[in-house]
Formats: C-alpha cells, structure tokens, sequence
C-alpha cells in the first residue's frame, strides 16, 4: 500500500515539473509574440541546443516522464531566463484539476518518430 501511494506521489511530482515547466516555456512563446525583438526560447529543441542537453531529455521532461536533476532544473531555467521563484510560484499553486487536464493534454499529444509532439511544438 505505501509503495503505490509513493508511485502515485511521484507521477504527481513529474506532472508538477512538467506542468510548471511548459508553463514557463509558453510564458516565453506569448512574450515572443507580441515582441518579435524578443530572443526568448519558445521551444524544447531550442532550449535543449541552448543549454545543450538532448532533445530527449527535455521532451522526458516537459511530458511529466521524468523528474529534473537540481542541475538540470537549474539549466532549464537558465535557458528560459527565467527564477527558480517564477518556477515555484507556479509550481506551488497547481490544482488537482489542472493536472488532470494537463495529463488528459499529454496522452492526447500525436507520437512523432518515437516520441511525444510537446505543446510546445504544436
């Protein structure tokens, strides 16, 4: 019984990350949009050539696959230019309803050569 409790905490804590994370990464794609000047990265393949980690990896992430690395979460952030207060002020404020839309968005997301198409990309 605890072990399924602690499965079922961890799959809510990557939909957290992912959630909180594409969030941020949208954040970037509206600024951009009404500032084409604007330099920010709006993409997982931009973020993952900028802050030169695999696109896979970033993908794992943003669809809730897998938890970031301290490092990793600190790069990510880094590379949206964003604070690790904008991150947790998102973070923090997750309802059960949003992540259950969002993981209704994610199984719904087309495969694309063996991996996931991210909102991001769409």
């Amino acid at each position: 019984m605890l072990l399924m409790k602690e499965r079922e905490s961890h799959h809510i804590i990557r939909l957290r990350y992912a959630y909180t994370l594409q969030r941020l990464l949208n954040d970037n794609k509206k600024m951009k949009e009404n500032d084409t000047k604007n330099n920010s990265i709006v993409n997982a393949n931009q973020l993952a050539f900028t802050i030169e980690l695999r696109p896979a990896t970033i993908s794992k992430i943003l669809t809730g696959q897998t938890i970031p690395s301290g490092l990793t979460l600190y790069m990510i952030l880094e590379g949206l230019s964003k604070s690790f207060s904008q991150f947790a002020e998102i973070f923090d404020k997750i309802t059960i309803e949003e992540l259950a839309a969002f993981e209704k968005t994610l199984r719904s997301y087309p495969k694309q050569r063996g991996r996931r198409k991210l909102e991001s990309e769409l």
